[in-house]
């Protein structure tokens, strides 16, 4: 229990930084799970998931899913552009943005 309170803080101080919003669409960026490629049109993406936004196999920062959408996916992330972003890796943790963000 100890563990999950200090990643919820770890998580809490990480996004209190200045965040932006970014939509993503499917055909502009690979989203996968693991080494799997997916569309937001077959799977479900929960509100909160946690990705990795990549260039190739560097990831330049961890954001939070703020929607779903069939075709696209809606993040909040600590960074000013996703221009370099070309792959979008999906976990497995989500994390309660709706009570972190007040």
């Amino acid at each position: 229990m100890e563990r999950v309170r200090y990643r919820q803080a770890k998580f809490d101080a990480y996004f209190r930084r200045r965040l932006s919003a970014f939509l993503l669409r499917a055909d502009k960026v690979m989203f996968l799970r693991g080494d799997r490629p997916f569309s937001p049109e077959e799977e479900i993406v929960s509100e909160g998931s946690l990705v990795g936004l990549n260039q190739g196999r560097n990831t330049l920062a961890v954001g939070a899913v703020a929607g779903a959408y069939p075709r696209a996916v809606a993040l909040l992330a600590p960074l000013r552009s996703l221009q370099k972003v070309d792959r979008i890796l999906f976990g497995e943790i989500v994390y309660d943005l709706k009570n972190s963000l007040r």
